[in-house]
Parts: structure tokens; sequence; C-alpha cells
């Protein structure tokens, strides 16, 4: 009987033991999710972030392109009247033809700056852009554009 008393007792302790083993656990493994919950989010910030910057960036780009493009094709306008009155005359209509033949051949499409996109799908983060439909439009813009 006292054997039985002790056996029962050590039973008692060892589920016991291995109660608080599993809650140990669980709560390391909610802890460990916690943090990484918050570090996915501090990531996708900073991915927001570095993303809004390439877009500035490419729209300024983009604009100064369109600048040039714009001056570029008022100097070719010019410079189709010029051929056809059949001379140049003055100095500013030998600059604006020397402009649209320089410029002519430079003008290119801009290509968006993509280095964060590209480093988010090589790394796996794209999931990191929660809204669905920002993450596949932006996809679509930069590749299929």
């Amino acid at each position: 009987m006292i054997k039985d008393n002790k056996a029962s007792k050590y039973l008692i302790y060892a589920v016991g033991e291995i109660i608080l083993v599993v809650i140990g656990i669980l709560i390391a493994l909610s802890i460990n999710n916690w943090n990484q919950t918050r570090l996915d989010k501090l990531r996708s910030i900073d991915y927001h972030e570095r993303l809004m910057e390439d877009i500035n960036f490419s729209i300024s780009q983009s604009n100064n392109v369109n600048d040039v493009g714009q001056a570029t094709l008022e100097a070719i306008v010019k410079s189709i009247a010029l051929l056809e009155k059949g001379n140049i005359e003055t100095e500013e209509e030998r600059a604006v033809f020397q402009h649209a033949l320089v410029w002519y051949s430079r003008i290119n499409y801009q290509i968006p700056n993509i280095s964060t996109l590209d480093e988010m799908e090589s790394s796996g983060d794209l999931g990191l852009i929660y809204n669905a439909q920002l993450r596949n439009d932006l996809v679509n813009l930069v590749y299929h554009s």
C-alpha cells in the first residue's frame, strides 16, 4: 500500500512536470510567433517606405525624360521647318538643329527603379505587402509594362 501511494504520488508529479513543460513550450512558441510577427511588420514598413522612394525616384526620372523628349520634339519640328526653308541662317537655328540631331537618338524609354521590389522577390518577402491588389499591381507594372 505504501508502494502504491509512492507510485501514485510519483505519477502525479511526473504528469504535473509534463504539463508544466508543455505549457512552457506553448508560451515560448507564442512569444516567438509574436516576435516574428512584430519583426515582419517592421520589415513591411521599411519595404513600403523604400518602395515609395523608388516610385518617387522613377517619377522624377520619368519627368526628366519627358522634359528632354518634349524639348527634342520641339527642336525636331523647328528643324523640319528649317529644312523646308532650305537654309540655317542664325546661330540659334543652328543650335536648334544640332539639338534635334544629337538628342533624337538618345530618347529612351524610362525603366522604373525596381531595386526594392527585386530584393523583396529574391528574398521571398513579397508577402510582406499585405494588400494583394497592391502587390499584384506593382508586379504587373514593373514586369509587364
